[in-house]
């Protein structure tokens, strides 16, 4: 029976045709786009389970890449595991003390206060990775202009190779993707911020599941308590991540899946107390006391 052309799923024999062409069930043609459903005659043999010889190889090669492509799960020995080798970032060993030692896709979130430094850690890092490839910033929510450019200048990214730090001026999801989809785009991705660019689980699932090799860093902001990214969105995300960052007023604090982490200082506390010298009272910086 002839099935109803957006439904027609599997393998069937095509009038005209020797072999049997596989059909992907939305209407379009083929998998090896020659024969479209509509040149299917009633009394074409259709099965979804169809394991013929005769099959196009064509069709067949491009049904297995897409079947390998979109199939996430697979059952792998804790033996095997064990005797792998994961290709981790050969980064300088100041920053193996702040982030760990991470894997080359990694995941990371960053998240405070506004004014807290968020912004200026993720870009000391994008140019730390600048030594490694290119880096692709979303400023979703700042763009181009006097801002940026000077937030550039406190990270020094006029120190990186010319062309190996990118500015996305406030690329929308869609066109960040696909930027990103390009051959020898940045392996290196930063968007700044989540909340500016309404960035969604589902969204940062699509981003990791389309591009597995590249690592992904997530500037959010934060609840009035600075403890956790602000919204259900970041918070999800912050549980999926492989590194979460916490930074306040210039203090940055790591918890990484990749190795310990020791606390790191942007820039002097903004945060200052009076103190008694016996001749006046100063302000001091917090970390001076």
């Amino acid at each position: 029976m002839l099935a109803i052309e957006s439904e027609m799923r599997g393998w069937a024999q095509v009038p005209g045709s020797l072999k049997y062409h596989y059909f992907q069930g939305d209407g379009t043609a083929s998998m090896c786009g020659r024969w479209k459903p509509g040149n299917l005659a009633p009394s074409a043999f259709y099965d979804g389970n169809h394991g013929c010889i005769d099959n196009c190889d064509a069709c067949n090669k491009k049904r297995k890449n897409s079947l390998k492509k979109n199939t996430m799960g697979k059952l792998i020995s804790a033996h095997t595991v064990l005797g792998n080798s994961y290709k981790t970032l050969p980064i300088p060993e100041k920053w193996v003390g702040i982030i760990g030692l991470p894997e080359s896709n990694f995941r990371m979130i960053i998240y405070g206060e506004s004014g807290g430094g968020k912004t200026t850690f993720g870009m000391e890092l994008g140019v730390m990775l600048t030594g490694l490839g290119k880096v692709y910033y979303n400023s979703s929510e700042q763009g181009e202009g006097k801002s940026i450019q000077d937030a550039f200048k406190r990270a020094k990214v006029q120190d990186c190779p010319k062309g190996s730090f990118m500015l996305a001026d406030r690329h929308t999801f869609r066109e960040m993707m696909d930027t990103l989809s390009k051959k020898r785009s940045a392996p290196f991705v930063i968007i700044d911020s989540l909340n500016y660019l309404k960035l969604t689980e589902a969204q940062y699932k699509e981003m990791i599941e389309a591009f597995p090799k590249k690592a992904f860093i997530i500037i959010s902001w934060s609840e009035p308590s600075g403890k956790k990214p602000l919204g259900t969105q970041g918070q999800a995300i912050e549980y999926m991540v492989d590194i979460k960052v916490r930074v306040n007023d210039g203090e940055v604090i790591a918890l990484s899946r990749f190795g310990a982490t020791e606390p790191y200082r942007l820039f002097p506390s903004k945060k200052a107390k009076k103190v008694h010298t016996g001749k006046q009272l100063e302000l001091v910086p917090d970390e001076q006391q």
